[in-house]
């Protein structure tokens, strides 16, 4: 008797360690994870531009994410290596304008654009191209 009191108690003991933990259903705290985020602009390399200033679409192809989009736009000119533009604009839009702006003339400028999420700076995009105001 005694050694199936032991064995039971054993069996007992083993069942309890053995069960899942209930933590509300399984369901995680966690907010739900955003999209990637993947845009595409309509500027490619060796742009021209006939005035300082050279427009720039830009489309987000995956999900808004809740907070918005930082669109961070830096234009640096190739000859003397000088940053003639650094802006960030917040949009909530999937279709924006830009502008790349000061260019110098004669010069040819590489534009890098950043999309962030406003509420995730690890979910980002990058994409760069060249411009020359004529």
């Amino acid at each position: 008797m005694k050694k199936y009191f032991k064995f039971l108690l054993m069996i007992s003991l083993l069942a309890i360690g053995c069960s899942k933990s209930d933590n509300g259903g399984g369901s995680s705290n966690q907010a739900p994870q955003e999209q990637p985020i993947a845009f595409t602009i309509d500027a490619t390399n060796n742009s021209v531009s006939t005035s300082s200033n050279f427009a720039v679409n830009l489309t987000l192809n995956s999900t808004m994410p809740t907070a918005g989009i930082k669109i961070d736009i830096t234009t640096t000119d190739q000859v003397s290596s000088a940053v003639v533009q650094n802006q960030t604009i917040t949009s909530n839009l999937s279709k924006n304008l830009l502008t790349v702006t000061n260019m110098v003339q004669q010069h040819w400028n590489n534009v890098t654009i950043k999309v962030t999420s406003a509420s995730n700076n690890n979910n980002n995009s990058t994409q760069t191209f060249t411009v020359v105001y004529k």
